[in-house]
């Protein structure tokens, strides 16, 4: 077998090799240019040089989620993150964390989503060949164990009760969330998991879950930083090439688009609530669509500061109102646009409710200003481009380039997208998606308050 280069690296066993497809080379003009390369085990490799740091960020990008959990399972594929930081075949006994540390690795984690998992580590340049080394290691040959697993499901169950049981808004989001996506819709259940479906879970589901799932044709590998294309990408070849896919495409269908047709009013007891909060909730279109993109654009306008739409509010009522603000969270399935609002009392609540579905109504009747556009978009460019000083943070914007639209290119498209956007856009947003009958209403109260009612 070969050996990583470097004597720190010289009693690592290694893996072999295979043979790449012609790249793909981004055109010289892209904001992050790149070379996109294809394994014959279906693995896709992105290649971007960015030499003003000696680092290179790595990144892993798997396509499993929570979403590709069964009903009653929730958090396998969180848990599953925590496992595989725990060895490989040819690491033990060490973990990947203690050998990426001996590596001066600069930053390392691991993050789980609906639709897909992210591992991430930025290290040293001259460092980059053990890493790889590590992380092909770990994807074809993890040691799963039942100790580590015990220990991790007690870790992940306390990350439940600190995000969501003990998190003063963590169970007003999740009410709302799971009444936008009832069960069995396969994004019912958090992404952090259950208590109970947490302490079912098994060694064997465990293992199950990564041969169905962390095949080499459902990952790609971003590497993004300090390096030589033509050595990386033989680096690539010769640690992951050999790599087996077990050729079966085990993505879920597409399940119906949930419909939400009147509105749903929903209150939740919260102790933990200093002041109640309400949760405005709209089901809109996936990721990667036009559509996404012009809810950006919206939520910037409602919610820019003095500037915002949502600004209104604090006018109105300048005591009670405590914070507001917009976002739309983007899935591959169906995404949510949420308006948010904390006050001092629920009165204020209903009546800023009432005020932001006249301010919805404008919109679609009216739009928006030139100058409002210009400034969003603006805003959303600007802070895209800051990212450009981040040789991981451009990787996390190749993986989406990717995802979306199957190429480095898909940057400048997404950028385009949100150029595109026209008052028109907004309006039929509005129209289409963000109807008073089409809303999820959640408000969180205090128990203090709810109990007065």
């Amino acid at each position: 077998m070969p050996k990583p280069s470097g004597s720190l690296w010289s009693h690592w066993m290694i893996l072999g090799a295979s043979v790449f497809a012609l790249p793909h080379t981004a055109s010289a003009q892209s904001l992050i240019p790149a070379d996109v390369l294809s394994l014959e085990n279906g693995m896709t490799t992105v290649l971007h040089v960015d030499r003003r740091q000696p680092s290179v960020a790595v990144m892993l990008q798997v396509r499993v989620g929570a979403r590709h959990e069964a009903l009653g399972r929730s958090g396998l594929a969180h848990l599953f993150e925590h496992l595989y930081f725990h060895g490989s075949e040819h690491l033990l006994p060490y973990s990947p964390r203690w050998y990426l540390q001996t590596a001066g690795v600069r930053s390392m984690n691991g993050s789980t989503f609906l639709d897909e998992t992210i591992y991430y580590e930025v290290v040293p340049s001259e460092n980059l060949e053990p890493t790889l080394w590590m992380e092909s290691d770990r994807l074809g040959f993890p040691v799963l164990r039942d100790l580590d697993l015990q220990d991790e499901r007690k870790i992940v169950k306390n990350e439940r009760r600190q995000r969501r049981e003990i998190n003063p808004y963590g169970g007003t989001d999740e009410v709302s969330h799971k009444r936008l996506f009832p069960a069995p819709h396969p994004y019912f259940g958090m992404v952090i998991g259950e208590q109970t479906d947490l302490d079912k879970l098994t060694l064997d589901e465990s293992k199950a879950f990564f041969r169905k799932y962390y095949d080499p044709k459902n990952v790609t590998l971003i590497l993004s930083g300090d390096i030589d294309k033509t050595a990386a990408a033989s680096l690539v070849k010769k640690y992951f090439g050999t790599l087996q896919s077990h050729g079966k495409d085990n993505t879920p269908p597409d399940p119906k688009p949930v419909t939400v047709s009147e509105e749903a009013v929903l209150s939740h007891d919260d102790p933990l609530l200093k002041e109640p909060v309400l949760l405005l909730r709209w089901l809109t279109p996936p990721t990667c669509s036009a559509e996404d993109r012009t809810a950006d654009v919206l939520a910037t306008i409602l919610s820019r500061g003095k500037q915002g739409r949502l600004h209104k509010l604090s006018q109105k009522w300048p005591e009670q109102i405590l914070s507001d603000g917009a976002s739309q969270d983007s899935h591959r399935l169906q995404s949510v646009f949420t308006v948010h609002i904390a006050a001092k009392d629920r009165g204020t609540l209903e009546g800023a409710k009432e005020l932001v579905n006249k301010e919805l109504q404008e919109l679609a009747e009216k739009g928006v200003t030139d100058a409002e556009l210009v400034a969003a978009k603006k805003k959303l460019v600007n802070d895209w481009l800051s990212d450009l000083q981040s040789p991981l943070a451009k990787a996390f914007h190749l993986a989406r380039a990717i995802s979306c639209h199957g190429g480095p290119q898909g940057v400048e498209r997404s950028l385009a997208q949100v150029q595109a956007v026209r008052s028109e856009d907004i309006q039929k947003f509005v129209k289409a998606y963000l109807g008073q009958k089409q809303c999820v209403v959640t408000f969180g109260m205090p128990q203090s308050q709810e109990s007065k009612k």
